[in-house]
C-alpha cells in the first residue's frame, strides 16, 4: 500500500526513490538524542531503501522475507527453505537447546531483538524452549511466560511508486527493549522458568540490513 495523493498539506507524494529519500530525511530531521522509552525516531534509528529489479511489490516482500529467514534460521538437515543453511546464530541454537533440555542458562538468545516471543522446537528430541518477556506482579511473583509480547523494532515495507517501480523500505527504531524491572523468561520442556537480564543486541538487526549492498541509506544510526 502506498499513498498516491495528499490534499490539504504542503507535502507532496514522493514519486521516485530519490524524492522518497529526501522526504524521509526531512521528516526525521528532528530526532531524540537519547534512546526513547517507546518506539520513536531517535539518533539510533535507521532507514534504508532497497531497490527491486522488478515491479512486483509482493514479490519483493517475499524476497526480503526469504532473505531474513536464511539470515535468522538454523535450519533442518542443513537446509533453510531448500537452500543451504547459513547458521549465523549457532550460539542461539545451542543456548536454546540447552534450556529446552532442562539445563540452566544465564542469558537469552541474541535474536530476541527481532521481537518476543522467540520460541524453539527441536524435532530431533521433541524438546521446546519458550522465550518471552515476563513482568513483576503486584503480589511479588512474575507474569506467565505467555502473557506478554514485544513487537519487532524492524519495519519492512514494499513501496510502489506511481510509475510502477518498487523499493523495500527497511526501518529500524531502537528503544528501551522492555521496562526496567522486566526480565526475559526462558522455559524448557523440563524445569521451571528461568529469568535472565534483558540485553538487546541491536547489531543483529543491523547485520541483516547490511546484507543489501545496493541499499540507499536515508537515516544513519548513530
Amino acid at each position: 500500500m502506498a499513498i498516491e495523493t495528499l490534499n490539504g498539506t504542503d507535502l507532496t507524494v514522493p514519486n521516485t526513490a530519490d524524492t522518497l529519500r529526501h522526504t524521509l530525511a526531512d521528516l526525521t530531521a528532528d530526532r531524540l538524542d537519547t534512546l526513547p522509552p517507546y518506539t520513536a525516531f531517535s539518533q539510533r534509528s535507521r532507514i534504508d531503501l532497497v531497490p527491486a529489479t522488478h515491479r512486483d511489490a509482493w514479490r519483493l516482500l517475499g524476497e526480503l522475507g526469504g532473505d531474513m529467514q536464511r539470515y535468522r534460521s538454523f535450519g533442518q538437515v542443513g537446509q533453510v527453505a531448500g537452500q543451504p543453511a547459513e547458521r549465523n546464530f549457532t550460539d542461539d541454537h545451542d543456548l536454546a537447546q540447552c534450556a529446552a533440555s532442562g539445563n540452566s542458562v544465564d542469558r537469552h538468545p541474541r535474536r530476541v531483538v527481532f521481537g518476543l516471543p522467540h520460541n524453539y522446537f527441536f524435532s530431533s528430541t521433541k524438546d521446546k524452549a519458550d522465550i518471552n518477556a515476563v513482568a513483576p506482579t503486584s503480589d511479588g511473583s512474575w507474569s506467565d511466560i505467555g502473557a506478554n509480547r514485544r513487537a519487532s523494532p524492524l519495519f519492512v515495507h514494499p513501496h510502489r511508486f506511481l510509475d510502477g517501480t518498487v523499493v523495500g523500505v527497511l526501518t529500524l527504531l531502537p528503544a528501551h527493549f522492555l521496562p526496567e524491572a522486566w526480565r526475559i523468561g526462558i522455559k524448557g520442556s523440563k524445569g521451571s522458568v528461568r529469568r535472565v537480564p534483558v540485553a538487546p543486541d541491536w547489531s543483529v538487526v543491523h547485520g541483516w540490513m547490511d546484507r543489501f549492498t545496493n541499499r540507499q541509506t536515508v537515516l544513519e544510526s548513530r
